[in-house]
């Protein structure tokens, strides 16, 4: 409420990547990819690529709780090469809850086709990305 009364979208973005964080492990999986959508979108809005890359990521997460591990695999794929082409990594801490929900990929996919999956997106441009991960899922991917 505070970053909203101040317009301080930078860190409202934050913020609501936090809350999609908590919602995720609370297993409220549509309230997570919410709030992690509405953090992509001040972040493109923002011009901040960088955290837009890693926002693709984490939708990662609740799109496997949505049944839609096809989708978090494509996400990630792009996400890795985005944050690749922009010479960075994660942060150290952010690093296990990545690791975490690329094994429950590989969990729901399979080894070669969460692979597969991941090259596909990082075919991705990161405003493909962004589209994809904004966009409204279908019953199928891929």
């Amino acid at each position: 409420d505070l970053a909203i009364a101040a317009g301080d979208d930078a860190h409202l973005s934050v913020f609501l990547l936090n809350l999609s964080y908590l919602a995720d492990h609370r297993g409220e999986y549509e309230e997570s990819r919410k709030l992690c959508c509405d953090s992509l979108r001040l972040c493109r809005s923002l011009g901040r690529r960088m955290m837009a890359a890693w926002r693709v990521s984490e939708l990662a997460g609740p799109e496997v709780g949505l049944g839609r591990p096809e989708r978090g695999a494509l996400l990630v794929g792009a996400s890795d090469e985005a944050l690749r082409a922009l010479g960075v990594g994660r942060h150290p801490g952010d690093r296990p809850e990545h690791e975490r929900v690329v094994a429950a990929l590989h969990a729901a996919l399979g080894d070669e086709r969460a692979e597969a999956l991941r090259r596909e997106g990082a075919t991705l441009s990161l405003d493909q990305a962004i589209e994809l991960a904004l966009s409204e899922p279908s019953t199928t991917t891929t």
